[in-house]
C-alpha cells in the first residue's frame, strides 16, 4: 500500500485530502507543521507528499527544497496545496523542487488528477464528492 504525507497546519483541509486519498487506497500520515514533517520523513519514507506552503515552524518552500536536497527523500513527488494562486508563487514551487501545485479550494477530483499523474489508479474506487474543500 503506498503511503502519502499530508503536512497542513489545517485540520479541515489535511482530513479532507486525507479523505480523498483514503478512498484512493493510499496509507495517510499527517504533519501539522514543517518539523513534525522532518521527523515523518525519517520515520516512514512516504511515496508522495502534499505539502501546504503557509506552515507554523517552517514554510511550505523550505520544506519541499530540504526534501528535494535530502539523497533519501529526493525522488518523493512534492505537490504544494496552497491558496496562494500567483505565477510568482508557483515559479517558488518549481524552484524549490516542487513537483505539482493545487490551488484551494480543490475538490476530490483535483487531488485525484495530480496522484493519478504519479501512479496510475487501476479503476476508479469512488463517487466524486462534487463538493470543494
Amino acid at each position: 500500500m503506498k503511503k502519502v504525507l499530508i503536512v497542513d497546519d489545517s485540520l479541515p483541509a489535511r482530513s479532507y485530502i486525507g479523505y480523498c486519498l483514503k478512498r484512493l487506497g493510499f496509507k495517510i500520515i499527517y504533519a501539522g507543521d514543517g518539523l513534525e514533517a522532518l521527523m515523518k520523513l525519517k520515520e516512514v519514507k512516504p511515496d508522495m507528499v502534499f505539502l501546504d506552503i503557509n506552515l507554523p515552524k517552517m514554510n511550505g518552500y523550505v520544506l519541499c527544497r530540504k526534501i528535494k536536497t535530502d539523497e533519501k527523500t529526493k525522488d518523493i513527488p512534492v505537490i504544494l496545496v496552497s491558496v496562494r494562486n500567483t505565477d510568482w508563487d508557483k515559479t517558488w514551487g518549481r524552484e524549490a523542487g516542487a513537483n505539482g501545485y493545487v490551488t484551494k479550494p480543490f475538490t476530490d477530483e483535483e487531488i485525484t488528477e495530480t496522484v493519478k499523474t504519479f501512479f496510475p489508479l487501476e479503476e476508479e474506487t469512488f463517487t466524486p464528492l462534487k463538493k470543494e474543500y
